[in-house]
């Protein structure tokens, strides 16, 4: 039997679509829900970088849920408690069909901002 509270934060898989293009330029990017689902979120590690004299933060996340057969996309977005994150890879856990797990990152750049569209 599972722990009935193993999947406990509500998330959201988006995917990124271009707003609009004036001048082979795209003016914004718009995220796209495809599924909200039930997870366990669970930040890893973090790191900090200077990049051109600019202070990077970098968190990573393991991100574990059932499994559906339309997330097992590597270029989709999660969205969680307002957080963007960024999937690195994902993982069909024991091969069983029951459990996908996802490898994401957070990435805050001092001086810029953090919010999504």
């Amino acid at each position: 039997m599972d722990n009935p509270g193993k999947y406990r934060h509500k998330i959201t898989f988006c995917k990124q679509i271009d707003d609009e293009r004036t001048n082979n330029t795209i003016t914004g990017q718009k995220l796209e829900p495809i599924k909200t689902v039930y997870a366990s979120v669970r930040a890893t590690s973090g790191t900090e970088k200077y990049l051109q004299e600019r202070l990077s933060n970098t968190v990573s996340y393991d991100v574990r849920t059932r499994y559906y057969p339309e997330l097992c996309d590597d270029t989709l977005i999660i969205l969680h408690k307002g957080q963007r994150l960024e999937i690195r890879s994902v993982v069909n856990i024991g091969e069983k069909d029951t459990d996908l797990g996802f490898t994401c990152t957070k990435i805050l750049r001092e001086g810029t901002s953090h919010e999504f569209i």
